[in-house]
């Protein structure tokens, strides 16, 4: 009798304590202020995300993959041999002027391209042996407008980072007649889901120019000849006071059947060539005491090459 009366009180006292740690714990966790929701974090990147192991001697060895196999590299038949050289290709592709702006190069390499995305114009993609390239411009700042929401407020949160946000590839058919296209993956932008798309490339070429006349209270005037399906994208002078260089800056859509394609042309512009000085007094420039020279020609390199790899 006594052995059950101790017992009975031990069973008590266990549940009066499991009771009294459970009003405890509920207590801790209800107390306070409502706790914060945070803004959901992007997922880590998917194995098969563009890597430093994905390209050996210029050809893919491993299947690389944007948004979830929209695009899809696959390592081409080593039977398989490209036409043009990795050398050619790489100054072609990082020259893309649709990764104007932030983009830094990844991979480049030969092998087998497909896309599900299409668009109107744009030829569709499967099977393509093409060089392709993967560029990235993740942790790249955008200047962005009032947000909608106080970003310090519990409820505000923004859309999830898809896996492949911020990363690009440019795709260029290994034969001289195929495509060149740029596949953009899904991403965030300022707060806002922006779907992927893929278009027509286009490069960034320096194109030549002639002097129309001397060199005149610091400004020149010139000629530049824009090629067929070419846009003016602008000129840069560098150099010194007394070596001033001329670049004339064009964006060429590399299909030539393109739908868009506007005839070759001709601009005229007048190029201050003042540069700036330490105390902010520029030297006379006069056609005695200045060159005025030509910059180099051809595709111009708009993708940097200082990619970070995450964890390296």
């Amino acid at each position: 009798m006594m052995g059950r009366r101790q017992s009975s009180t031990r069973s008590q006292a266990i549940c009066a304590l499991v009771a009294s740690a459970t009003v405890v714990l509920l207590c801790s966790c209800s107390s306070g202020s409502p706790a914060a929701i945070r803004p959901p974090t992007a997922s880590s990147s998917p194995a098969d995300a563009p890597s430093p192991t994905s390209v050996l001697n210029g050809r893919y060895v491993k299947t690389v993959t944007l948004d979830d196999g929209a695009l899809t590299v696959v390592p081409a038949p080593r039977s398989l041999r490209p036409t043009r050289s990795h050398a050619a290709m790489e100054t072609k592709i990082w020259a893309t002027s649709q990764l104007e702006g932030g983009f830094r190069s990844q991979d480049l390499g030969f092998g087998l391209v497909s896309i599900r995305r299409t668009a109107p114009g744009v030829p569709e993609v499967k099977d393509l042996p093409a060089w392709i390239g993967f560029a990235s411009n993740d942790g790249v700042s955008t200047s962005c407008p009032a947000m909608r929401a106080d970003p310090t407020s519990p409820r505000a949160t923004s859309p999830s980072a898809p896996p492949s946000s911020g990363e690009a590839a440019v795709i260029i058919g290994d034969r001289s007649s195929d495509v060149a296209e740029v596949y953009t993956a899904r991403t965030v932008v300022c707060e806002e889901s922006v779907k992927a798309r893929v278009q027509l490339a286009s490069e960034a070429l320096s194109v030549p120019w002639i002097q129309l006349a001397p060199l005149s209270n610091g400004t020149v005037d010139i000629r530049a000849g824009l090629p067929a399906c070419s846009s003016d994208l602008g000129l840069s002078v560098g150099g010194t006071w007394q070596a001033r260089v001329i670049t004339v800056l064009t964006s060429r859509t590399d299909d030539v059947a393109a739908l868009s394609c506007v005839a070759a042309t001709s601009i005229t512009k007048s190029v201050a060539l003042l540069p700036g000085t330490i105390d902010g007094t520029p030297p006379v420039l006069t056609a005695e005491t200045t060159q005025v020279l030509h910059g180099p020609t051809g595709p111009q390199r708009v993708v940097s090459s200082a990619y970070h790899w995450p964890g390296r």
